[in-house]
């Protein structure tokens, strides 16, 4: 496993397995405690050693994209505005979230 994977997508394929994965799991009746674990258990956190840095690199991928879409947006506004003979505004693409 690399150390960074941030150029790495998650394929569809890859996600609905994580997804079965993690549904299958949730489904199970286990108690918060055990001295004895199943098999699904061992497969569930082997299984999470790689499913959750892959989370993460796609998240990281995704937030990364998303400013420098903001980043794009902001500047084709601000050159619009120039060409259209405008006063070019200063345009904050936030929408709301808190990142």
């Amino acid at each position: 496993m690399s150390d960074r994977l941030t150029d790495v997508e998650i394929s569809q394929e890859e996600l609905a397995q994580i997804r079965e994965r993690a549904d299958k799991y949730e489904e199970q009746d286990k108690p918060l405690y055990r001295t004895r674990f199943r098999k699904e258990d061992i497969d569930f956190v082997d299984n999470a050693r790689e499913d959750i840095p892959k989370l993460l690199a796609e998240i990281e991928r995704l937030k990364a994209s998303k400013e420098y879409c903001k980043r794009l947006v902001g500047e084709l506004i601000h050159e619009n505005a120039i060409l259209k003979g405008e006063k070019p505004i200063t345009v904050h693409l936030n929408g709301g979230d808190d990142e």
